[in-house]
């Protein structure tokens, strides 16, 4: 009776390391699953995308091509027209600012209205 409970004490924290480790190890293996499902529906999705330019006929690849440079010069002249105001803009102010904490405020804007814009 002494024998079984030490042995019950010994080897109890063993069986719940196990378990614990078990538990651990589906966890993970459910994640991997959800990631391969994720996986392969990217893969469909891809599929059908180069499906899609496959059966296109030369006329509309010809098209899309155009319509998507349009819209990426658009983006690009857009970018340099709002880059190029926030320029005039922070230069003006600069010139009318004489303390040096002022310029740094406004050279902290200036930074954080270049990042916002880079990131829209």
């Amino acid at each position: 009776m002494l024998a079984y409970a030490a042995a019950k004490w010994r080897y109890s924290s063993v069986v719940d390391q196990v378990n614990a480790t078990c538990e651990a190890l589906r966890e993970r293996l459910n994640l991997k699953t959800e990631q391969t499902e994720s996986y392969k529906e990217r893969a469909l999705k891809y599929d059908e995308k180069a499906l899609e330019v496959v059966d296109s006929t030369e006329i509309a690849l010809k098209e899309k091509s155009l319509t998507f440079v349009k819209d990426l010069r658009d983006f690009t002249e857009r970018y340099k027209r709002e880059d190029e105001a926030l320029h005039r803009n922070e230069w003006k102010e600069m010139g009318q600012i004489s303390s040096g904490e002022e310029k740094s405020d406004l050279r902290r804007n200036f930074v954080n209205e270049s990042l916002r814009l880079s990131n829209s």
